[in-house]
């Protein structure tokens, strides 16, 4: 019997209120995964908060980074209010 585990989980589906073009086409809703320590660390390690929320959708939804940078702002907001409850609270800004 093998001691690794995987961790089961559905993704996050958020619908675009700005759809994005992404290698030929429009996308309307993106499907994340739900973040992980292993995600945690990579975006730890880039410079300034706009960056490093690119990063977190880059690695989240294996899109490449020209599409990400077209995801409009409102949208983002809607992006982190969905991920708020999976992140640490010291991410979503609680003591």
């Amino acid at each position: 019997m093998s001691n690794s585990f995987k961790a089961i989980s559905r993704p996050i589906k958020i619908t675009l209120q700005d759809p994005i073009e992404a290698e030929g086409s429009t996308i309307t809703e993106l499907e994340l995964a739900i973040p992980t320590l292993g995600h945690m660390e990579v975006v730890e390690k880039v410079q300034g908060t706009f960056a490093q929320e690119r990063e977190m959708l880059r690695l989240l939804s294996a899109f490449p980074d020209p599409s990400i940078k077209s995801v409009s702002l409102r949208d983002l907001e809607k992006i982190g209010e969905a991920l708020k409850p999976f992140l640490p609270k010291r991410m979503r800004g609680e003591a």
